[in-house]
């Protein structure tokens, strides 16, 4: 903590939330966040190049010296996407920006986050492919240089949903974790807590397929 490496700005005319940080294999800097900036700084190949809603989502590559954009993208629909504002699951200071991301060894970007549109952009064969009400989570896998969205998912019920935290198993399979107001999530059949289990607001883990096609299994967490 001696010495300066680099330090950059990252964001256009309006606000910008960093939500979470990775670097991959190649050292390079993955950011994770939401803007509300039109101008955001993004690649020529990026797969959504233009701000769609109120907010978006964007995942921003830097190399190791912090000098050049490796991929940068917006990634939204024509609603809030990027901010946790469900009533009860935004409870402390600073719930409204938690998401994560993680890198594969191949270079390729996975992040777990929330949206409000309906049209957020989804790919591959989606195990939920329309938003389920009010707020969802959302998962997502984005190529090496953030040019091609090769699968993209919602996950939730018909209340409130949020994710928070994601990460993979050696066979690929995704875990993730969030917080949640509906009582209708998939895949909570005989496992340790199949039904919501009371409260204002429960937490829950959930594990997907590599391909994001499939849920392998879902839980509710909490008491009452």
């Amino acid at each position: 903590g001696s010495t300066l490496i680099y330090a950059t700005y990252v964001g256009g005319s309006s606000n910008e939330y960093p939500h979470s940080l990775v670097v991959d294999d190649d050292m390079n800097l993955i950011i994770l966040g939401s803007t509300f900036s039109t101008n955001y700084p993004r690649t020529p190949n990026a797969y959504q190049r233009k701000l769609v809603g109120n907010s978006d989502i964007v995942v921003t590559k830097l190399n190791p010296s912090g000098r050049m954009l490796i991929g940068s993208t917006f990634l939204g629909g024509s609603d809030r996407d990027g901010l946790n504002e469900g009533a009860i699951i935004k409870f402390f200071y600073a719930d409204n920006f938690r998401g994560d991301v993680i890198a594969d060894s191949q270079g390729y970007v996975y992040a777990a986050m929330h949206t409000r549109s309906a049209n957020f952009p989804t790919a591959g064969t989606p195990l939920q492919p329309l938003n389920a009400g009010k707020q969802d989570g959302v998962v997502f896998k984005l190529n090496p240089d953030f040019s091609n969205l090769e699968w993209s998912t919602f996950l939730g019920g018909s209340e409130d949903d949020a994710l928070y935290s994601i990460d993979f198993d050696s066979k690929g399979d995704i875990y993730l974790s969030g917080g949640t107001r509906s009582k209708d999530l998939k895949g909570t059949g005989n496992t340790a807590n199949p039904t919501y289990r009371g409260g204002a607001a429960d937490g829950f883990i959930a594990i997907i397929s590599k391909d994001g096609d499939q849920i392998l299994r879902s839980t509710y967490w909490g008491g009452n």
